[in-house]
């Protein structure tokens, strides 16, 4: 019989290896599948991957233990009567290792830790069943001391399955980074001297598939052959698309360069006279790059402070007025990605931290566009000419309860599951001891026949499956449970965040965003149900083994209350301790995640200033704190630990000594023996889900704080399903500011839009343009006034009804990662045929006939998050092929084309009266001839309206809009234009 049995463990062990082989077989095809041309993994190719890591982890653990297989089988033999035979063992151990292989072909570390619980129930019972039944009697001495063994052996084993898991997750991480760091960075081909000069250079962009074409095509620019003087400025033009982005990126060493060379320029200074942190080069990014610090921070970039000369950057980028008017001045938050700031103050910003640097050579996007043409005359002539410029003057969280915090999160989970998860939680305790209690029952008895034998053997495994079963539902309710409540929250927060404010996520920090929408939601989906499951589980054991030691040897229970009472006194200073500890790593990481995003998002820029060690040095700092914390949490369990080992090794010495004093007998010694270290264990797994719960509060605390941010009101009044009919718009005498703290942007400003008429808007920077086209939409309410349309006052309206009747192009256009096609059919099916139609009508022919936007022919090309591999132009124009896909009465367009040339932007122009002739159209524009042809013009200045009125009649006035036309670089354009729209 034995050699049978041992056959089947051996087959069983067998299984176990073609089960291993099989998983990661399947998990290595996903993996080299996903594979992409520099031979790295996608990160869904790294996540599949996982379970070919794990059967390869698992296999050495396995020989590990199947040495020990052999061992306790060896003593089997050894010793027939008393010890375990070769089938407790055997099949013990091999159902365990199946029962591993099973729940790791799950890969979920829930999954692992609610199934693995099932596994000592069935294997511990079907041990002692199989050497009664083989012996012919169950003594107690036996059967405590093998629970006991099989209980420390399990407390070891249960930790295999979440250590793999931990295993295949830290393996994958490091490969991914591992590949990240294998592709090195790209060579700069550039020799620096004292000219930049290019010679028959063929330039591409690093990543093909960034700039694709339809036909997958790489786009370059070939034979370049050009001089950029030195100290002269140099100007780069051309159409949209034509590659002049490139050409600069070639400029800044971050562009492929194929064939030729290129020298770039590098002022002949001494080392004393050059500053040790100056760049050689500075860059001015489109968009441009705004860290979520203060505007001062910005502008000096990591610099040694030097007011002089930061005073005169300041008078020379036209920001000492619009810092006057900031509550803060110089040392207001800029917030993420600029927030804060309007588009021109943005760009005057990132051109201040350029001239500040006192770099030698300055590299400008298009960073005339986002202001107006008196802004763009004293850039002109105050930053980037070399008169009167710069160089000439230079010598924490709301507070829950922890029962309110996961009563929120339990909630979410339903009332039937969680009352499910907990009726099986007390069911399974009770199984459990009425298990205990019967085997104490049945070996006491030393008289039993073959028919007793066979009636308390029944009774015991009917016990055991019983509880098997238990431990089943009940795995199945807390995953239930864990499953209902994270999507619950994690819909409840994505909620709050699309919902919320602009102005709250202008202040909000990316970095808490990050965390509560990743780590956080990670550490709930996967800790906090089994978490709470484990400690009621605990708690309910705990309660049930005292009262039953109680009942069996009273002369336990005095010393468990002293132990319990050392106990809670430990937990109690520990949790002081932890609590504050784990409150302050998530501050902590914030900033590390953003700052990675911050550098990731400005890598050119960082790399153009050469700052790429400060940037490096400021991780380092950030993770030195986030370290420190952590080790002290750290040093905190490996304290408690110790301390909970040697209260509960006294706790186990007392009671054998308590026992051997009051000569008890062999089942009630090994049943208080048992309990002893049952309660030891439980302690010391008390500590530890406590400590995780206390995190998973605080996460969960973290997330409530996202979902529950100010949420715009969708209230409003239905109205009819053909508002607006016409698109007349009239504003009333409104003031706006965005906090009530601030001061109005926008101060009793009145006009009239009459339908189908087109509105042009311009202003210097800062003066609210944008803040008015922001009242149109409620993107921010008005304190005072009204906004009519169409007789409708907007306040009256539900905020999704208003929204949806207006076209907006933004100055930032943002498109959705995705195809081409799905960036256009957003709101009703469109046909192939109108959405290249409407592309067709944006993409204007050049004089050689080719199209300017010829990137957007494929309707399935691909379209990286945020549109990123297209230029800012072919943004702008997809934004407005969408605008002519979906016609609506009102269409704002807030500097929709100041990424493109004068010749397309005046083809836009057409395009707008011609396609929007039915639309009542409102342009807010920098450059002049843009609004030249338009019917008003409306002039705003600190907030007010100080013209308003045709162009033509504005020009006869002789006011501020006359001014500003005489200031700007193409007054006989505009001029000229007014004219002819004057006679048509």
């Amino acid at each position: 019989m034995e050699a049978a049995i041992g056959c089947m463990s051996l087959a069983a062990v067998a299984f176990l290896a073609r089960q291993c082989l099989c998983i990661r077989r399947r998990a290595a095809q996903p993996y080299q599948q996903y594979q992409d041309e520099d031979g790295v993994a996608t990160k869904d190719s790294a996540a599949s991957s996982q379970k070919g890591t794990t059967a390869k982890l698992f296999m050495n653990a396995a020989a590990a233990v199947g040495t020990s297989t052999s061992v306790l089988s060896n003593a089997g033999h050894r010793a027939r009567t008393g010890q375990w035979s070769l089938v407790a063992t055997s099949s013990r151990i091999s159902i365990w290792l199946l029962l591993a292989v099973q729940i790791l072909a799950t890969s979920n570390e829930a999954s692992i830790h609610e199934r693995y619980k099932k596994g000592p129930i069935l294997l511990i019972s079907v041990s002692l069943s199989s050497h009664a039944l083989e012996a012919g009697h169950l003594s107690p001495s036996l059967a405590f001391a093998s629970i006991g063994l099989f209980r420390n052996l399990h407390a070891v084993m249960q930790e295999l399955p979440a250590m793999l898991a931990s295993l295949q997750e830290s393996y994958a991480a490091s490969r991914r980074v591992e590949n990240y760091l294998q592709r090195g960075t790209e060579k700069q081909n550039t020799n620096r001297t004292d000219l930049t000069l290019f010679e028959n250079v063929h330039v591409s962009w690093p990543n093909p598939s960034s700039a694709s074409g339809p036909s997958g095509s790489s786009f370059s620019l070939k034979n370049v052959s050009l001089q950029f003087p030195k100290g002269k400025l140099s100007i780069i033009t051309g159409k949209s698309s034509s590659g002049k982005g490139l050409l600069l990126s070639a400029l800044l060493g971050e562009a492929n360069v194929e064939l030729g060379g290129f020298n770039a320029s590098r002022e002949s200074v001494s080392e004393e006279q050059k500053e040790p942190s100056s760049p050689d080069l500075a860059y001015v990014s489109q968009p441009p790059w705004i860290e979520n610090r203060t505007i001062r921070q910005n502008i000096v970039f990591g610099n040694l402070f030097d007011e002089d000369r930061y005073m005169a950057v300041l008078h020379a980028c036209a920001l000492e007025r619009d810092l006057e008017a900031l509550p803060h001045g110089d040392l207001t938050i800029a917030g993420v990605n600029g927030g804060s700031l309007s588009g021109g103050q943005k760009w005057r910003v990132s051109l201040a931290r350029a001239l500040y640097s006192r770099a030698r050579t300055l590299v400008l996007d298009d960073v005339l566009s986002a202001v107006d043409p008196h802004v763009a005359k004293w850039l002109c002539l105050n930053a980037l000419s070399d008169t009167s410029g710069v160089d000439a003057e230079d010598p924490a969280i709301s507070r829950r309860s922890v029962l309110q915090t996961f009563s929120i999160y339990l909630l979410g989970g339903g009332v039937w599951p969680v009352s499910v998860a907990v009726l099986t939680t007390f069911l399974c305790r009770l199984l459990g001891a009425g298990n205990s209690w019967w085997l104490t029952k049945w070996t006491a008895n030393k008289e039993l026949d073959s028919m007793s034998l066979r009636f308390n053997l029944c009774i015991y495994l009917a016990l055991s499956v019983c509880a098997a079963i238990a431990v089943a539902v009940h795995s199945i309710a807390v995953q239930g449970v864990s499953r209902s409540a994270s999507e619950a929250l994690f819909r409840r927060t994505v909620h709050g965040v699309l919902h919320s404010p602009l102005r709250w996520i202008d202040k909000v920090s990316l970095g808490k965003l990050l965390q509560g929408l990743a780590s956080d939601m990670y550490l709930v989906d996967h800790r906090v149900a089994a978490g709470l499951s484990d400690l009621l589980r605990i708690i309910m054991q705990l309660i049930l083994v005292i009262l039953t030691s109680g009942a069996a040897t009273p002369q336990t229970i005095a010393m468990m209350v002293v132990m319990l009472s050392f106990y809670f006194k430990i937990t109690e200073r520990h949790l002081r301790m932890s609590k504050r500890l784990n409150r302050l790593i998530p501050l902590a990481a914030q900033p590390i995640l953003e700052h990675t995003n911050s550098t990731v998002s400005g890598i050119m820029t960082i790399r153009a200033f050469k700052k790429e060690s400060m940037y490096v040095e400021r991780m380092y700092d950030l993770l030195d704190v986030e370290m420190a914390l952590s080790w002290h949490i750290t040093l905190g369990q490996r304290w408690i630990h110790g301390r909970y080992g040697i209260l509960g090794s006294l706790f186990v010495c007392a009671i054998t000594v308590s026992l051997v004093l009051a000569d008890a007998d062999a089942a009630t010694a090994g049943f208080a023996i048992n309990v002893a270290l049952l309660v030891k264990a439980t302690m010391s797994g008390m500590m530890g889900k406590i400590n995780m719960l206390t995190s998973g509060a605080r996460a969960i605390d973290r997330i409530l704080d996202i979902a529950n941010a100010p949420a715009e009101s969708q209230d409003g009044e239905d109205v009819a399903s053909s508002w607006p009919a016409s698109g007349k718009v009239d504003v009333q005498d409104i003031t706006v500011r965005y906090d009530p703290g601030l001061p109005p942007v926008l101060t009793g400003i009145s006009f009239s839009i009459a339908p189908r008429e087109r509105l042009g808007v311009v202003g210097r920077t800062g003066a609210g343009k944008t803040s008015l086209t922001n009242s149109l939409l409620r993107f921010i309410d008005t304190e005072a006034g009204a906004i009519h349309i169409d007789g409708v006052d907007i306040a009256t309206i539900e905020l999704a009804r208003l929204r949806s009747s207006i076209s907006l192009i933004p100055q930032d256009p943002f498109l959705f990662s995705g195809t081409l096609r799905s960036n256009l059919n957003i709101h009703v099916h469109r046909s192939d045929e109108d959405m290249k139609v409407a592309l067709r009508k944006v993409a204007f022919p050049a004089k050689d006939g080719k199209m300017t936007v010829d990137a957007l022919d494929d309707l399935d090309m691909t379209i990286q998050p945020g549109g990123e591999n297209l230029s800012h132009g072919q943004r702008q124009m997809v934004c407005l092929a969408r605008a002519i896909l979906y016609p609506r009465r009102i269409v704002i367009l807030d500097e929709a084309t100041s990424a493109v040339d004068r010749a397309t932007d005046s083809m836009v122009q057409e395009v707008i009266r011609r396609e929007l002739e039915d639309s009542t159209v409102i342009i807010v524009a920098h450059r002049l001839a843009t609004v030249a042809d338009l019917d008003k013009v409306l002039v705003l200045d600190e907030g007010a309206a100080v013209e308003f009125g045709s162009p033509a009649d504005l020009m006869q006035n002789k006011g501020v809009f006359w001014g500003m036309v005489n200031q700007s670089g193409d007054a006989r354009h505009v001029r000229e234009a007014i004219k002819r729209a004057r006679t048509m």
